[in-house]
């Protein structure tokens, strides 16, 4: 392997990180606006590092943590930015991903509170439970706070 590749591959990463840690600031900040364009920008890096690393088989290196987290940012922007299908979009594409079942019902929860927003009762409704559906057993606190919602 050579290791200029992995060097590059370490950089690549390290950017893709730094741009999603701007994008939550934004957040923070309420600059939403900022905070997509951001996320934006992580989604490409995350996509060039991703290449990068299949094609100098670089398998060791690679890392669903970066793609989960861009695309949660993602849904995250959309969703403050009012773009409600992209959101659901990228919630959706999380999901066939097959996420830890935690995770899944955190994304189920965020589609709930669109369709909620959206007055997609019905869907909102089978979002949250799905969501508490998926909530392993020994954690009851988040399937009430679920419940609440």
């Amino acid at each position: 392997v050579n290791l200029n590749a992995q060097e590059a591959a370490k950089i690549m990463e390290k950017s893709v990180h730094d741009l999603l840690e701007k994008a939550v600031i934004f957040t923070l900040q309420g600059d939403y606006i900022s905070c997509l364009d951001t996320a934006k920008e992580a989604g490409k890096k995350e996509r060039m590092f991703t290449k990068h690393i299949e094609s100098n088989k670089l398998f060791d290196q690679q890392d669903n943590n970066v793609t989960y987290a861009v695309w949660l940012t993602l849904g995250v922007a959309y969703q403050r930015n009012s773009m409600f299908e992209e959101a659901i979009s990228a919630y959706t594409y999380l999901l066939k991903k097959k996420v830890p079942s935690v995770a899944s019902a955190k994304l189920r929860v965020n589609m709930g509170n669109i369709y909620f927003v959206q007055e997609k009762f019905r869907l909102a409704i089978k979002m949250y439970r799905m969501a508490i559906d998926q909530i392993p057993n020994d954690s009851k606190e988040i399937g009430h706070k679920i419940c609440c919602n």
